[in-house]
């Protein structure tokens, strides 16, 4: 009788081993799936961080390149009211 009742605890304390063994066993494959998502969320942030740089470089860029236009127009502006003085002065 008090064998039985060793081997029904026995029983029993295997039976919550396996579901413990099943719960750690489901809670690891969860734990490698965030895992294997935050490298993909880490690979997915610095290639938007490198696009980000390549958009500010671009637009630094452009910057320049607008400046560089204005300055060409103010000077073309410059000269063509110099020539209307001049050509007015000569009409004169």
């Amino acid at each position: 009788m008090f064998q039985q009742k060793l081997y029904i605890q026995v029983d029993k304390l295997r039976t919550q081993a396996n579901e413990q063994a099943e719960v750690i066993s489901s809670q690891e494959a969860e734990l490698s799936s965030k895992k294997e998502q935050l490298e993909g969320l880490k690979k997915e942030e610095q290639h938007l961080e490198q696009l980000r740089s390549q958009n500010v470089n671009k637009l630094e860029t452009l910057t320049v390149n607008l400046q560089e236009t204005q300055l060409g127009i103010s000077q073309v502006l410059l000269c063509k009211q110099t020539f209307d003085k001049i050509i007015l002065t000569a009409q004169k």
